[in-house]
């Protein structure tokens, strides 16, 4: 029988709100077959960005449902998003239209969802980091270490040229 496993992830960096990026991984019996990342460019909370990232690996494994033959398990670090969309902890208004997007795309797909801890879902996080990091150079911030006074130094950085497909959402080469 054929297993389906995707772990997902989001993140912000610059406040909550800020900056965001969400990333996923997808494997067939271990083996990795698929990644997706992106960010947005609104202020967004690290929970929008967990639920995005849900979303986005639904959105990606319902249009390619035809090429696969089993169900898919998703692994989540946010205790929130998992508990939230098995029933357990209630829904409030900020994330209520996210929820009903990852929930009936749950529904639709016949997935599941459960919590991992944080150091296993170590590959969805880095894809996170790297949209993360592609934000910043995009915006041109340069955030560098903080001095001994506790607040951060900005610089502002060259953007370099970068093909129209670089930036933003998009699927990862494996």
């Amino acid at each position: 029988m054929v297993t389906y496993t995707a772990f997902t992830d989001g993140g912000n960096r610059g406040g909550n709100p800020g900056r965001g990026a969400w990333g996923y991984v997808v494997y067939r019996n271990g083996e990795e077959i698929h990644r997706a990342g992106g960010y947005v460019l609104f202020p967004s909370t690290n929970n929008d960005m967990e639920y995005q990232a849900v979303v986005e690996l639904l959105r990606w494994w319902n249009a390619s449902r035809t090429a696969c033959d089993g169900p898919l398990h998703i692994y989540s670090d946010s205790e929130l998003v998992v508990r939230q969309l098995r029933g357990e902890y209630s829904v409030g208004t900020k994330l209520f239209a996210a929820h009903m997007q990852a929930s009936k795309l749950l529904y639709l797909t016949g997935s599941s969802i459960s919590w991992v801890p944080r150091t296993q879902n170590t590959v969805a996080d880095s894809i996170v980091n790297e949209y993360e990091d592609e934000h910043e150079r995009v915006l041109g911030i340069v955030i560098k270490k903080r001095h001994s006074h506790g607040k951060p130094r900005r610089k502002q950085a060259r953007l370099s040229a970068r093909p129209a497909n670089g930036v933003g959402e998009g699927a990862m080469p494996l």
